[in-house]
């Protein structure tokens, strides 16, 4: 097996907390890039950059409201003057709320827009003027499978993940010449802090409350939807992030790579 080599490389991280982002930017730094780790609240930012430290690369954390423009632009260019470059931005940061479209609010829309997609365009912005001035690099957004297929109970959540997917191709097409790769990731069904969230809202009163409702209710949706009838890990995900912001996808720009076990075929 050809190991991936991100020595000397610099990644920010969005959402890099928990979850998918946690596992992602650790491993990137096992591949050797030196790892931006940014969330809202920091003592979870500061936890994984010393998990990072720990495997031998530089790290950093910062408490960073991905919705606040000015202040992800801040945070990009002190990483830029301390790092020295930016090879890798990975817009990952994102929110959820499970209603169907008629129990939905606007309130809730316009807040997934917020995160989901205006965060997604905010990390963007303010890395692709650094990515330009060296003349190249990568940006990787997070979508879902719900930006690939429509999702009940997911009103909010949906066109926000679709919009994302919009953005990547878009900015794949206006960049590409500029040596700058922009993809998206769709992750399926992980049993992350989120999903977590979706049980709460999924199961009522004493159910939600039981691990082992809780666990049957997402092995039974596994089981259900998905062909390899597996769920998806961060670790799997983590992989695919390392493929495509590495340069084993040096020719691989403005796509959407869905890793859920073939639930969209069904």
């Amino acid at each position: 097996m050809v190991p991936i080599d991100m020595s000397g490389k610099v990644a920010i991280i969005t959402g890099a907390g928990r979850g998918l982002g946690r596992a992602s930017a650790l491993k990137f730094a096992q591949a050797g890039a030196d790892v931006v780790i940014v969330d809202v609240v920091m003592e979870n930012a500061q936890s994984v950059a010393k998990e990072a430290q720990a495997l031998g690369v530089r790290s950093k954390a910062y408490a960073t409201d991905v919705t606040d423009a000015d202040a992800m632009e801040k945070m990009v260019d002190e990483v830029v003057a301390e790092f020295g470059r930016l090879d890798v931005m990975f817009n990952n940061a994102g929110v959820n709320v499970i209603t169907s479209f008629v129990d939905s609010t606007l309130e809730q829309m316009k807040w997934l827009e917020d995160v989901n997609l205006f965060g997604v365009y905010n990390g963007c912005k303010a890395a692709v003027k650094h990515m330009l001035a060296q003349g190249g690099g990568v940006i990787l957004n997070t979508s879902s499978q719900a930006g690939v297929v429509g999702a009940k109970g997911h009103t909010p959540y949906t066109p926000s993940k679709f919009a994302v997917r919009g953005l990547t191709q878009t900015m794949a097409l206006e960049l590409g010449p500029k040596n700058i790769r922009v993809n998206a990731i769709c992750p399926g069904i992980i049993r992350t802090p989120m999903w977590e969230q979706n049980l709460d809202q999924m199961l009522e009163g004493d159910a939600a409350k039981d691990p082992a409702r809780r666990d049957e209710t997402f092995n039974s949706t596994i089981q259900a939807r998905t062909p390899l009838q597996r769920p998806q890990t961060e670790d799997d995900i983590a992989n695919a992030c390392l493929f495509l912001v590495s340069d084993m996808s040096l020719n691989v720009t403005g796509q959407s790579l869905l890793v859920n076990g073939g639930l969209t075929m069904t």
